[in-house]
């Protein structure tokens, strides 16, 4: 492990994505990520977390700031699904080049996809896997 300190940058800062980020906060990372509500940007910058606008429907992150802090991330976390149909990935359509990038400095350690169980529905407590379909409004 190098000296640098360990810096992740989550795209979506929602539940899990927020939950992460303040664990890794109070371990003393230094976390950075995006989230899609002005009001939520300055709550999250209190708690000592750099965040920035993302919409997965608008393109790329528009703060040269944040594709700054992208940059210098050593790991790489996106929470965000892929939205339309087919589905695209809307945070690597924006920012893919970018993550190669950091990948090519050879400082990025990690980079990963987390997604919810939620697209599967309220199963009644069952078992499910990548087999099953799809329910998310149950």
């Amino acid at each position: 492990s190098s000296s640098q300190e360990n810096s992740i940058f989550i795209f979506g800062l929602g539940y899990v994505g927020l939950t992460l980020a303040r664990e890794l906060l109070s371990d003393g990372w230094k976390v950075s990520g995006t989230c899609t509500n002005i009001q939520k940007i300055q709550t999250l910058q209190n708690e000592g977390i750099q965040a920035f606008l993302f919409d997965a429907t608008d393109g790329p992150m528009i703060q040269s700031q944040a594709r700054d802090e992208l940059l210098r991330a050593n790991y790489i976390l996106s929470t965000i699904p892929p939205i339309g149909g087919p589905p695209i990935d809307s945070v690597l359509e924006s920012h893919g080049t970018d993550m190669i990038e950091r990948a090519i400095s050879g400082e990025l350690v990690w980079i990963g996809y987390l997604s919810s169980t939620g697209v599967y529905g309220d199963r009644g407590g069952a078992w499910v896997t990548e087999r099953d379909p799809g329910r998310p409004n149950t």
